[in-house]
């Protein structure tokens, strides 16, 4: 394949003989948090460090599955906040498909035919805010892959049972919030 023509095509091509780079992943249970759960929750003394991550991967797989199967939302334990599905209409500009792109030669866009030409995003609300800094939330929520990809095989076999967003009316995400 052409180099040049994939340099046309609007991204870069990692070198294959270029160093390799393997950043350390940090775990987000740390023992403190264990140890602060026991003092919380005596009758749990026995829990170790894996059975304790164990219980909550499985927590957030349920979750996860929870969001997929109910259009209306899931409001997370503690007013932490509600995730959702909402479906909306294509961007404007083209999303292209890089993988069918680099097969074929040229260039490829999605073209969503599965989901009347919508797309869905996983959308987390909190619906108080406790937390400022400066006129800035700082919530966030950044989904993982098993959600991305789940919500997206769900997405293109139901679709239509999602919330439906129009860009153009403004609806902002409270004003969902409070149709249900």
């Amino acid at each position: 394949m052409n180099i040049d023509y994939i340099k046309d095509m609007g991204y870069k091509i990692n070198t294959v003989t270029g160093p390799r780079v393997k950043l350390k992943s940090a775990s987000v249970i740390l023992k403190k948090d264990i140890t602060e759960f026991k003092k919380i929750y005596p009758q749990h003394k026995h829990i170790t460090f894996h059975e304790f991550n164990a219980i909550i991967k499985q927590f957030n797989l349920n979750i996860i599955d929870k969001v997929i199967e109910d259009p209306n939302g899931v409001s997370l334990p503690q007013r932490i906040g509600t995730f959702f599905i909402a479906s909306f209409d294509t961007a404007r500009n083209k999303n292209m498909d890089f993988g069918r792109s680099n097969k074929i030669g040229e260039k490829v866009y999605y073209s969503n035919w599965d989901t009347d030409n919508r797309y869905c995003k996983i959308m987390f609300h909190r619906s108080f805010s406790l937390n400022f800094i400066k006129n800035h939330r700082f919530w966030m929520h950044s989904p993982a892959r098993t959600f991305r990809e789940k919500v997206s095989k769900a997405f293109k076999k139901d679709w239509p049972k999602y919330f439906y967003v129009n860009d153009q009316e403004g609806l902002r995400l409270r004003d969902i919030l409070k149709q249900e």
